[in-house]
Order: C-alpha cells, then structure tokens, then sequence
C-alpha cells in the first residue's frame, strides 16, 4: 500500500473486541471464540451480522483448549458428554449444532451457557487450579449421572462437581449414604462460590466438614473420594496449616466460673449450689484476704434486749477497703469522684451477695 509516497506493508492481527467496563469481558471473549472457530476470513468485520452455527464437534474441541490453556487440564469424554447433554438434550451427536444466541445469549436458567462455563473457568483459574490439574474434580456431571455413579459405593464416597445453577461458577459436593432401607441416599451441600472461597481453600472445607451424627456427635460424613479414595490421602497434600497456632499464646485470660456469693458468720463463702460438688468452695476470707477487704458489723442488726426482732432478710454488709486495697488504689490513675463511686459499688455489691443468699437459702 503506498501512502504518502511511502510505501507500507499491511498485516493482520488477531480479533480485537473494544469493552468499557470489566463486566463486558465474559461477552468479548465468546465472540473472540466464536469468530476463530468460524470465520474463514480474519480481515471480516461483517461477520456477527449474520454470524454461522457451530457444529459440536468443533465447538467441543474449542472449549477443550480453552481448559487447557485457562485451567491447566482440558476435558475428557465424560465432561464433554455432559455438556452436550446440557446443550441439546438426549439426541445430542457430534453434528448437532448451536447458534450464536445460544451460545452467548439465550438459555433457560436466565444466563447463558457461555457465561456459566466462564464463570467456572474463572473460579478454577483462581480458585481450584491444583485440585483440576490433578483430577481430584469430576466437575461436570449431571445430577442423574451423580446418583449413577454413587448408588453402589461405600457410604461416604463423595464426588466434586460444578453448580449448574450458578451464574458466576459453584462448585459441591456430593456423598452418598446406605441407611437401613434399601435405597441410597444422596446428599448434596450448597454450592460454593468465589465468596466463600476467597477465604477458606476447598480442601479445608471437605477437611472440616462435619455434620451431627448419632448421640448429637459430629462426623465428617466424607470419606472417600469416588471411586474408593480416602479423603485424607487425596487432600493431604492440599490442606492448609494456617489453623495450627499456639493456643497457649491466644489464651491470655483465665476461665471464668461464676458463682453465687452469700454472707456467713465466717466471711464470704460461694454458694453450693451453683458451683457443684465438682467444684469445692474456696477458704474463707480473712480479715485481709480477698484483696484487702474486711467486713464489719451492721449496727442495724442489733436489737435491744428483752425485745423479739421479726423475721427480717439478710443483713447487707457493710464494706471498707483495707490498707493494701487503698495502696493499690491509690498507685492507679483514677478521675475525679472514682474513690467514691468505688466504696459505693462495694456496699451495693455486698448487699446484693446478701440479698441472693437470703433468698437462695444458702
């Protein structure tokens, strides 16, 4: 071509779609797809005007490479099986065809196929990379071929596979159980998501996974990975060992036991009642125990002589801080009115540890 008097030599590129926002990118790419797979002429801009069918068997090869190259691992017969199911159904054969719409645009969840199967590209990609590669996820099977494939296996035998009811890509699990009668059950989880993936790995989920068996005991239910694969020696290598820490570093407080504490002749004693015989009450408090306080007589629990007192409830303490209270006290940094607002909340703690052990009948 000359231009300008100089001379230039024109090629071609690869297909370039133009997007304005990130969410456009799952659409761009099927038409890239859609274009390479079809178009005999790379230099066609006319081509989605009336864009051609896909036969299946080329469609199947295209979206093998596409695992391979995003995922690391392309697909085998059964998945392709599967999906061709999902696309036309029982009669489906290598000829069977799919047009550009129902490709890219129309299909019965409310999402296309194209967008459920790049959503799944996506979550392997970042997500699943190892546990695809090394063939630990069936990933597509339908739900009847599930029940196939489990009915006579051990109670335990779980398969992965992928949510064909999420838009974005999910991946479950499901197991299967041989109770007294004779028919197999089937249990499947809720999908999980990018979400719940972000911050817990799959093969932690399947590790802890528990559920309540009998006598309310939690079980893992999962025990082997189809066809007869324990759980632990096909996982192990994934597992995570972020959630071994050092529990005595956490533990920074002493346990709390409450207990209910009522007034004798002797001091301060816990109620029985509340503790349990398994746990014995502590000794008395001294005059200079229990932090430095002391209890003192309640002039208001004198009565004159000769003269029959009614019943009346517990006498309510009266408390005053002892000498190594107040030392230790007064080495804190308290505001205005704290000494005062302290001795008042010891008198009223003290009157209502009488009050509950009058009423208990400690």
């Amino acid at each position: 071509v000359k231009l300008q008097d100089r001379n230039q030599q024109l090629t071609s590129t690869l297909p370039v779609v133009v997007i304005s926002n990130v969410c456009q990118a799952s659409a761009a790419w099927a038409s890239i797809l859609w274009f390479n797979l079809l178009s005999p002429d790379p230099k066609d801009q006319l081509f989605f005007q009336t864009p051609p069918p896909a036969p299946w068997h080329l469609l199947a090869e295209a979206l093998n490479w596409q695992f391979m190259a995003a995922a690391g691992r392309g697909l085998d017969c059964n998945q392709l099986h599967m999906l061709a199911e999902k696309l036309f159904g029982a009669d489906a054969s290598p000829m069977s065809t799919l047009t550009w719409i129902q490709f890219s645009k129309d299909s019965p969840p409310g999402f296309s196929f194209w967008t459920w199967l790049d959503g799944i590209l996506e979550l392997i990609h970042k997500h699943l990379s190892l546990l695809w590669k090394d063939g630990l996820i069936l990933g597509f099977v339908s739900k009847k071929r599930e029940r196939q494939l489990l009915r006579r296996r051990q109670t335990g035998t779980f398969l992965l596979r992928f949510s064909e009811s999420c838009r974005d890509g999910g991946i479950t699990f499901t197991w299967v159980e041989h109770g007294s009668s004779d028919r197999p059950e089937f249990c499947s989880v809720e999908p999980y998501t990018k979400v719940e993936l972000e911050s817990l790995p799959l093969a932690d989920i399947i590790r802890d996974y528990h559920m309540l068996a009998h006598e309310n005991v939690p079980e893992n239910p999962l025990k082997l990975l189809y066809p007869k694969w324990p759980r632990d020696e096909a996982f192990g290598a994934y597992y995570s060992n972020s959630r071994k820490v050092d529990l005595l570093a956490q533990k920074k407080y002493l346990n709390r036991h409450p207990l209910v504490l009522g007034l004798e002749a002797g001091g301060l004693q816990p109620c029985l009642g509340v503790g349990g015989p398994s746990h014995p009450p502590p000794a008395p408090c001294t005059d200079q125990g229990c932090f430095g306080l002391r209890q003192v007589d309640d002039p208001r629990s004198q009565t004159e002589e000769g003269v029959a007192a009614a019943p009346a409830p517990a006498p309510a303490p009266v408390v005053e801080l002892g000498p190594e209270a107040l030392e230790l006290i007064e080495g804190l940094s308290l505001e205005p009115g704290a000494m005062e607002q302290l001795e008042e909340d010891l008198v009223l703690d003290g009157e209502s540890a009488a009050g509950s052990w009058g009423e208990m009948g400690c």
